[in-house]
C-alpha cells in the first residue's frame, strides 16, 4: 500500500512541473519535502525510526484558506507503526511572521486514527517551513 502511494506521489508531482518545492521540520524530528500546486501539497514525511519502511509517510493536504499572513490547511497521511495502520488528518495553520513570504511557522492538531483497532490519539505539532519560490510569492 505504501509503495503504491509513493508511486502515485511521484507521478502526480512529475505531472506538475510548475509546482513549488517546500521543506519543513518539526519538534518531533520529522522532516517533510512537498510540492505545492495550486492549493494542494503532495509530500513525503521522513520520521525518526529504526525501520526504514516505517519512516516514510506519504501526505497530501489542501490549503483551504489563504490570507496575507497565514494559511489554514487540512490533510491526510497514511502511517504504519509497529504493524498497525493509521490515518493521520492534520489540521494546521502556517503563520508568515516576516516579509519573506517563503518562510513560515506552522502549528498542527493531528488526529491519528488506528485502522486496526479503536485506539486513536490526537497529537499536536509545531515546526518551520520554507518554500522555494521562483517568483517570490506563495500562489
Amino acid at each position: 500500500m505504501k509503495k503504491t502511494l509513493i508511486l502515485l506521489f511521484v507521478l502526480a508531482t512529475s505531472a506538475y512541473s510548475s509546482a513549488q518545492v517546500g521543506a519543513a521540520v518539526n519538534i518531533e524530528g520529522e522532516a517533510t519535502i512537498d510540492y505545492l500546486f495550486k492549493n494542494f501539497r503532495f509530500g513525503i514525511t521522513f520520521q525518526p525510526s529504526n525501520d526504514i519502511a516505517e519512516s516514510i509517510l506519504p501526505t497530501i493536504s489542501y490549503e483551504a484558506f489563504k490570507k496575507e499572513k497565514y494559511d489554514l490547511y487540512i490533510g491526510a497521511a497514511y502511517d504504519n507503526i509497529s504493524n498497525s495502520e493509521y490515518l493521520r488528518i492534520p489540521l494546521g495553520v502556517d503563520i508568515i511572521p516576516l516579509n519573506d513570504k517563503n518562510f513560515s511557522i506552522y502549528a498542527e492538531m493531528v488526529p491519528q486514527i488506528n485502522l486496526d483497532s479503536d485506539q486513536s490519539a490526537i497529537r499536536g505539532n509545531l515546526g518551520i517551513r520554507y518554500r522555494f519560490n521562483k517568483e517570490g510569492n506563495r500562489d
